[in-house]
């Protein structure tokens, strides 16, 4: 199983599977962005995505995911 930093040891189910959705949509994002050809687009939406998921991965609140 997954631990987390939380004062579970492991992570819910429901969890784990939000947890991989965030993953797949993060990697989703950064191959939309690969088919821009305007480089300097690219290089600001890659680091806004990136920024996005930094700022953000501390959040273990559900529904903080969904809004």
């Amino acid at each position: 199983m997954i631990q987390t930093m939380s004062t579970n040891k492991y992570m819910s189910l429901n969890r784990f599977i939000l947890r991989s959705q965030v993953l797949q949509l993060y990697r989703q994002m950064l191959r939309v962005v690969k088919e821009i050809t305007d480089a300097s687009h690219k290089k600001e939406l890659t680091k806004w995505i990136q920024d996005d998921f930094k700022r953000n991965k501390h959040l273990t609140d559900e529904v903080s995911y969904s809004s």
